[in-house]
């Protein structure tokens, strides 16, 4: 590890590394708008990894995704990929909501982005409406276990597209039940799960745009 260019934290007795630069850079832009009286969301979200990624970088995502996609899935069934999650997940709860507010206040996490989308921007390879939930069920409740343990009152958010009662993301288009789903079934399934897995509490970030995003004349 470069300690010139890598910032550390400890988590469950093993030591982490974070791009020191990143991490700084993430902190005057938060630092600065907490300061401004802004109210500061964190969103997560998994792109594509690069040409060199490492075998941990790799750990999180899962077999078979497409190189197409905008963002991915998170691999919960790997040991490795979570590991490096929750560490990742606690650290930025700790260091975000301390009650000095020295780096900021950032009490607001959504994870993922239009996660209904398996195709575009929930990638995990071929999938079901139930297998992905239950996979985005474990990283949403791995996000709120960090968060609340470090601030009470924090808030996780589940981020869904537009296409409330249609599976396609693009209006008229085919769609295919193992990489489409619409909001309203993917909120129904994820609910359900929630509150049969110990309730928690959760909040819902939801892009209202049309979905024919052409007809501008929405925002008149």
């Amino acid at each position: 590890v470069n300690n010139d260019a890598a910032a550390s934290f400890v988590y469950s007795g093993q030591t982490y590394y974070i791009n020191k630069a990143k991490l700084e850079n993430l902190d005057y832009k938060v630092k600065s708008l907490t300061d401004s009286g802004m109210n500061v969301y964190f969103n997560f979200i998994l792109t594509a990894p690069g040409e060199n990624a490492s075998d941990v970088v790799k750990s999180l995502y899962y077999d078979n995704v497409s190189p197409d996609a905008q963002s991915y899935a998170l691999n919960t069934r790997s040991e490795t990929g979570m590991k490096y999650f929750q560490a990742f997940m606690d650290y930025m709860a700790s260091r975000y909501t301390r009650a000095d507010h020295a780096y900021g206040f950032v009490p607001n996490f959504t994870i993922g982005f239009e996660v209904n989308s398996g195709r575009r921007w929930n990638n995990a390879g071929a999938s079901s409406l139930s297998a992905s939930v239950y996979s985005y069920h474990t990283a949403f409740r791995v996000a709120y276990a960090a968060l609340t343990s470090h601030y009470a009152g924090g808030r996780v958010y589940i981020s869904l597209g537009s296409n409330w009662n249609s599976p396609s993301m693009t209006p008229g288009a085919d769609a295919d039940s193992s990489l489409d789903w619409s909001s309203k079934e993917y909120l129904d399934f994820f609910a359900s799960v929630v509150r049969n897995s110990g309730d928690i509490p959760w909040a819902l970030s939801y892009n209202p745009y049309p979905s024919d995003q052409s007809l501008t004349e929405f925002w008149l």
